[in-house]
Order: structure tokens, then C-alpha cells, then sequence
């Protein structure tokens, strides 16, 4: 086979429906119909792409429309390639089977599209010859077609590699461009170069002074977690005393409520004693108004009592004088001394 044939052959397979490819690339089995009279229907189940060294199989079923007799259902894959063709299965999957009206009968077949000799473009073709007989009449059926293709590389590696070729040419175009950039930019840098060779000198003088700062700035820092230390120390022995404060407010509180309750009955209390102060202030005042009134009426009483008596001493008095002074003929006053009234 020269180079132009190869060619041609490859263009038939890129060739291919895109919707054929997508099927075989995602490794969808396809299925086929095959209806021989009414009597019954063949379906076979394979897919379209088969990698060339590669395991494989086919779904055969049977499905009798009436009652029959399968005498021989014999399935043959072939392997066609540019040499001749290799048989890869040549198997007898049904034999004197009896079925009813609905009755389905399923086998696998299993295959491995090689070669001895490696072809170049294999596929891989199907063969089915069939012999049933309904209501003891013999009919006999054979089919053939091409069901998969078999290449080294499947549709979708090559779908692959062709990407990544045109991604690798693609960015063969985007690093030329790139590199006409880099030559620019090193044409320019160059020129910066020694401006940062200074600048990096300068940096290392501040890098220096930041080294110094830095250790500065961690002497300070182990100053400053000391007083943290002692800060936190004071902040627990604090809370310490807070705690014991907030215990003591608690019981002084418990106090207050009681002194509370004291000092209102206090009031209470005081209240009803001022109530009765006031009752038996009350009560003095009239008494002290009573008591003058019958010490009055007592000194009068008395008074008018004694004058009647007084008056009659005295003149019992007068008359005894009289009599005495008679009969001595010296003093006018008797023994008795004088009454006094006060």
C-alpha cells in the first residue's frame, strides 16, 4: 500500500459523523435491530470503536414473536484489514432452543480485535447466520455488516493528540512572541541593572540599621512581656480582691436588707409610740387643768369651812378675856395663845 493510499484511508476515518465519534468516545454500545418475517427479532448490542489489542463484547438476543424452534444461531466476528480478514469469533451461541410466543434468550460474546500480523486500518465485522423453524417449516436467514472499527489509536487519543498539537503549535507562536518580549525587557533591564546595584547597596546599609533596630526592638519587647508578667500578676491578685469585695458587698448587702427590715419596724414602732405620746400628752394637759381647777376649789372650800369656825374662837376669846380682866383686874389675854390662819 503506497503513502497515498494511507493518506486517503486516514481521511476516511477523520471523515467520520462528529455524533458517530462522540458515541464510540464516550463507549456507548450501539444497538441492532434485525426482524426476520415476524417470526422473531435479532438485537445485537457492540460498540462502534474497538481499540485495536483491546477486549470487547456483543449482547445477542433472540426475542420470538411466535412459537419456534431455533435450530442454529451462529455468531462470526471478523477482523478486516488491508491483508485479508482474521476470524475472531466463530461461535454457535443458540441450538435447538424451543421458544414461545415472548420469549426472549440472551448470550455474550466476548472478542479481542488482534491480528497475527499488525495491520494498519482493521475493522472489525459482524456475521450472523440463523436457522428456525415455524410450525415445522425450515427457513434460514444470514446477515452481515460492519459494526466497529479497530484502530491503534482510538478516535478520541487521536482527537486528544491532534488538541495538544494544536495547543504546543499555539503556544509555539505565543513563546516566539514571548521571547521577542524577553529581548526587549533584558535590552531594557540591563540598563536598570546597575541603577539597582546601587539601589541594593543602599538597601543593605538600611538592612543593617534595621538589624540594629531590630535588635532594639527585642530588647524592648522582652522589657515590655516582663512588665506584661507583672501586670498579668497584678491583674489576678486584683481580680482576687475583686472577687473578695464582691463576696464582702454580698454579705453587706444581706445586712442592709436585714437592718432595712429592723429599721422599718423601728418606724413602725416609733410612729405608734408617738401616736400614744401624743394620746397621753393629751390626757396630761386635761389632768394638770383638772388639778388646778379642784386645787382651786379645794383652797375655796376650805376657806369657807374655817372662816365660820375662826369667827366663833374668836369671839369665845373675846368674851373669856372680858371675864378675866374683870375678875384680876390686870391682863386681857388668857393662857391660850392666839389662833393663826394662814
Amino acid at each position: 500500500m503506497g503513502k497515498r493510499e494511507i493518506m486517503e484511508r486516514w481521511a476516511l476515518i477523520w471523515a467520520i459523523p462528529a455524533l458517530l465519534a462522540a458515541v464510540a468516545a464516550a463507549q456507548i454500545p450501539t444497538p441492532l435491530s434485525l426482524k426476520v418475517d415476524g417470526d422473531l427479532e435479532v438485537a445485537a448490542v457492540y460498540p462502534l470503536e474497538v481499540k485495536y489489542g483491546s477486549w470487547a463484547r456483543v449482547v445477542i438476543e433472540v426475542r420470538a414473536f411466535r412459537n419456534l424452534t431455533v435450530n442454529e444461531l451462529r455468531v462470526k466476528l471478523v477482523l478486516v484489514h488491508e491483508r485479508g480478514r482474521a476470524t475472531l469469533v466463530d461461535r454457535i451461541v443458540l441450538k435447538n432452543e424451543t421458544m414461545a410466543a415472548g420469549e426472549r434468550r440472551e448470550v455474550d460474546v466476548g472478542f479481542r480485535a488482534t491480528a497475527p500480523a499488525a495491520p494498519l486500518e482493521p475493522f472489525i465485522e459482524m456475521r450472523l447466520t440463523l436457522s428456525y423453524a415455524v410450525n415445522e417449516a425450515a427457513k434460514h436467514v444470514e446477515y452481515r455488516a460492519s459494526i466497529a472499527v479497530a484502530p491503534r489509536q482510538t478516535y478520541a487519543e487521536l482527537r486528544r493528540q491532534l488538541e495538544e498539537a494544536l495547543e504546543k503549535a499555539s503556544l509555539v507562536d505565543e513563546l516566539k512572541d514571548e521571547v521577542e518580549e524577553l529581548r526587549l525587557k533584558l535590552a531594557n533591564e540591563s540598563g536598570r541593572c546597575s541603577i539597582l546595584s546601587e539601589q541594593l547597596e543602599a538597601l543593605k546599609a538600611e538592612a543593617a540599621s534595621l538589624r540594629e533596630e531590630l535588635a532594639s526592638l527585642r530588647t524592648e519587647a522582652s522589657l515590655l512581656r516582663d512588665m506584661i508578667s507583672r501586670l498579668e500578676e497584678e491583674n489576678r491578685k486584683l481580680r482576687a480582691e475583686n472577687a473578695a469585695l464582691r463576696e464582702e458587698r454580698r454579705g453587706l448587702s444581706s445586712r442592709l436588707a436585714s437592718v432595712q427590715d429592723s429599721y422599718e419596724l423601728l418606724a413602725e414602732r416609733l410612729s405608734e409610740l408617738r401616736g400614744e405620746y401624743e394620746r397621753l400628752l393629751a390626757e396630761c394637759t386635761a389632768l394638770k387643768a383638772g388639778l388646778a381647777a379642784a386645787t382651786v376649789l379645794a383652797v375655796a372650800l376650805a376657806a369657807a369651812l374655817v372662816y365660820p369656825w375662826a369667827r366663833r374662837r374668836l369671839s369665845r376669846r373675846g368674851a373669856s378675856a372680858g371675864e378675866r380682866v374683870t375678875q384680876s383686874g390686870g391682863s386681857s389675854y388668857d393662857s391660850d395663845p392666839p389662833l393663826l390662819i394662814d
